[in-house]
């Protein structure tokens, strides 16, 4: 299509295009005024056939943001879920593995030595150790 000349091209197409319906009509000229060799001339007489054209107007009738929240409410509808409930459920999901991440290692720890029957706990890394002694603590 590039090696063609002309206008075409994969544009869209104008808001406002004007459209004229043409028409052709062909006949001999017998006006003295023409010249002696009327082969060689010719003579072109352009004329609307009406006052009037036909005008076509384009409007976006759906953006996108219509189309998001079209989307949105068919998916509402069929799914029973919204794009606020998509949110909170990632939210949910990344504080929960975020807690449960911060809250595994303060499990207690049995120590080895059950050779003398004693059991041994050493607590590590809670909010109230830190709270009061501001490090990690053990607790024979």
């Amino acid at each position: 299509m590039k090696d063609k000349p002309g206008l075409k091209c994969e544009c869209m197409p104008d808001c406002i295009h004007q459209m004229y319906i043409p028409e052709l009509s062909i006949a001999e000229h017998t006006d003295s005024t023409m010249e002696e060799n009327s082969s060689a001339s010719i003579l072109i007489d352009l004329h609307f056939k009406q006052s009037a054209c036909i005008l076509y107007r384009s409007d976006l009738i759906l953006g996108w943001l219509d189309l998001l929240v079209s989307f949105g409410g068919c998916a509402g509808l069929f799914l029973g879920g919204s794009l606020l409930s998509f949110i909170e459920l990632i939210y949910f999901l990344t504080w929960r593995v975020y807690y449960h991440w911060r809250r595994s290692p303060r499990k207690s720890i049995k120590s080895k030595s059950k050779k003398k029957g004693k059991r041994r706990q050493i607590l590590t890394d809670t909010w109230a150790m830190d709270d009061c002694m501001g490090s990690k603590t053990s607790i024979p």
